[in-house]
């Protein structure tokens, strides 16, 4: 449990002096995965009002922030307009998958054109022995969402675009050193994995193409689970 205690922590700018009054951060933690929000100034970190599925992502997007549950329920949150958070739920989320084989898992991205993308992982459970199992990403939906409409459209083309998710930061970039319409992926089971294994290689690249799914980094041993790193 305490491994995981602090599943995730964003944060809005850096907390630095010269826009120290400014800074935000939240934090997903503990077994149930809750939220948490600290503002700078403030004497103590504020519980995000959610339902009681665990939350599996969090992101600044346009002054709010949005989260994710398992179930695939998007909050909204207006975090400057009051001090305490303003809870909207949205309509129409994609359908969560009720199979003991596949798990499903929600990313959400923030797009420069001001759109919010939801990503759904797929990823298949294989029972290796009697304790665990192995982990496989089989494929991934996009949904786009419409505010006013409250409505979540499927989208099956990124264009020139690519998509990069994991434990950091999950984010759309345009592809200029490799072909776009595609999603980038990292091992996400933190704490899934047993205490002496090697993390597992569900690394590799979705082609919405063909919805082909090509791994990557096989051959490495990992420490610890593996983030994206941009320049």
């Amino acid at each position: 449990m305490h491994k995981i205690n602090v599943y995730k922590v964003i944060t809005n700018s850096a907390p630095n002096n010269d826009r120290y009054n400014d800074f935000m951060a939240v934090v997903i933690y503990g077994g149930y995965r809750k939220l948490a929000f600290y503002k700078a100034n403030d004497t103590r970190w504020i519980k995000f009002p959610t339902s009681h599925k665990m939350i599996v992502d969090v992101i600044f997007f346009q002054e709010k922030v949005y989260a994710v549950d398992f179930d695939h329920q998007l909050y909204e949150f207006h975090i400057k307009k009051k001090l305490e958070p303003v809870r909207r739920i949205y309509e129409g989320t994609p359908l969560y998958q009720h199979d003991t084989n596949i798990m499903q898992y929600s990313y959400l991205i923030g797009c420069d054109d001001g759109s919010l993308l939801m990503v759904v992982r797929h990823i298949r459970l294989t029972k290796h022995t009697e304790w665990w199992r192995y982990y496989k990403t089989i494929k991934f939906d996009i949904y786009k969402l419409n505010k006013n409409a409250k409505v979540w459209s499927r989208i099956y083309d990124l264009g020139n675009y690519v998509l990069v998710v994991g434990l950091n930061s999950s984010i759309q970039i345009l592809a200029s050193n490799c072909k776009g319409n595609k999603i980038y992926f990292t091992d996400s089971m933190v704490g899934l994995h047993p205490d002496d294994d090697i993390w597992r290689h569900d690394i590799g690249v979705f082609n919405l193409k063909d919805n082909s799914c090509r791994r990557v980094l096989s051959d490495v041993n990992f420490f610890c689970p593996p983030v994206w790193i941009l320049s």
